[in-house]
């Protein structure tokens, strides 16, 4: 149990720091790659401006300074790598200009302009080229900015982004486990105690409960069998039950696996166990139906697995409305149990909440069925003990228990 807690407590954990830095992570990487395209935008305008051209600067008019546009200097003409494509009013080309960059000649600078203009796009990206559609005089002109280096430089940013955040997710991981430990202390301290108060009130309840067993019976020898007799013997029968059972639970809290493991008939077993409960569910009024298939064998504690079958038997017994219906099969992976009963005013779902301990459903307290809401929550601590897996739904006003061992 407390091992189950302390690996939800590191997976809630981890999951917590990868998604705070998986976020982190995305926004700078956004950030710097808006940054990429919006410095690129702004050169492309600038160069729309200047007919192709960067202004010249250096000299001491205002019209010689650079514009004010965001990571732009005088250097930047000298480090941008561009050409330019100019198609007439009649939609050909007129002028190409490639003396800017060494990677593209005139045939493949026509290609990439005549695709940005089949897309009647005004700006955006072609391979490693950003760029822009502007009108001239003569008709418009295409410019292209070869953006490789600068998305290089953010391609190498976002993977030592990535690099250093899984080392920090490593480290953080190395220190939630062995702080985990330290967290779990007054846990594992409080269900210690627990645990001790569940055995030791059981041990307790016994020998009160034995004398006041024995002390009806006495009195139902002298003065004969009442009603109040027959009430007490019931409660009785009903408090050494639910010992019985918080006792077992606390058993099986503290097994972390199962140790009395043995490879045996698990269709004889259920079987077995099925069998007492067909004259019962007869004798309350209801038809119990199994289909069990033969030859299954488990490996497993056959003691544990009777006992949960019992449970789910009984428990369908008690709440059942006329009909239940078991069912064991297997496949390559799975032995699949299905236990189905008919309800009055049974909710439609997921009914997990069936398996919470000293659970009862409001409908299940006023059909005055005594119970006291354990049996299932045992019935999933064996399936888990044995690596199973169990769930409880609602279906067309029937309760269905699935359990894939």
């Amino acid at each position: 149990m407390l091992n189950k807690l302390r690996r939800r407590f590191i997976i809630i954990t981890m999951t917590a720091v990868v998604l705070v830095l998986a976020a982190i992570m995305t926004g700078i990487n956004l950030v710097n790659y808006n940054r990429v395209r919006s410095y690129a935008d702004n050169v492309l305008v600038s160069l729309a401006k200047g007919g192709g051209e960067f202004p010249e600067f250096g000299g001491n008019t205002p019209s010689d300074t650079p514009p004010k546009i965001s990571d732009m200097t005088a250097e930047t003409a000298f480090e941008t790598r561009y050409f330019t494509v100019e198609y007439n009013t009649a939609g050909e080309i007129t002028s190409v200009d490639t003396s800017k960059i060494a990677t593209v000649d005139d045939a493949k600078a026509q290609t990439l302009a005549n695709d940005v203009v089949n897309k009647r796009r005004t700006s955006g990206n072609s391979n490693c080229y950003r760029y822009l559609v502007t009108a001239t005089d003569s008709g418009k002109m295409v410019i292209f900015m070869d953006c490789s280096r600068l998305l290089s430089t953010a391609q190498s940013f976002l993977y030592a982004s990535v690099m250093i955040s899984l080392v920090g997710i490593w480290a953080v991981f190395i220190i939630v486990l062995i702080l985990s430990k330290h967290a779990m202390e007054p846990i594992a301290e409080s269900y210690a105690k627990q645990k001790r108060f569940i055995t030791d009130a059981g041990h307790e309840l016994k020998t009160p409960l034995t004398i006041i067993s024995a002390n009806n019976e006495i009195i139902e020898m002298e003065c004969g069998e009442s009603e109040s007799t027959r009430s007490i013997a019931k409660q009785i029968s009903r408090m050494v039950n639910m010992t019985n059972n918080l006792t077992m639970l606390a058993k099986i809290d503290e097994a972390e696996v199962v140790r009395d493991k043995e490879l045996f008939n698990l269709s004889d077993a259920v079987i077995d166990v099925t069998e007492p409960y067909y004259k019962l569910a007869e004798a309350n009024g209801k038809k119990l139906e199994a289909v069990i298939a033969d030859k299954i064998e488990y490996n497993g504690d056959e003691k544990l697995l009777r006992q949960m079958l019992a449970l789910l038997l009984d428990n369908a017994v008690k709440y059942g409305k006329s009909k239940i219906n078991l069912t064991m099969t297997q496949n390559k992976t799975h032995i699949n149990i299905e236990l189905r009963n008919d309800a009055e005013n049974l909710e439609e779902g997921n009914l997990e909440k069936f398996f919470g301990r000293f659970y009862r459903s409001d409908e299940t307290r006023a059909s005055g069925v005594e119970g006291n809401g354990i049996g299932l929550s045992i019935v999933q601590e064996i399936v888990l003990l044995h690596k199973g897996k169990i769930s409880a739904t609602g279906e067309h006003g029937e309760f269905i228990i699935r359990i894939n061992l």
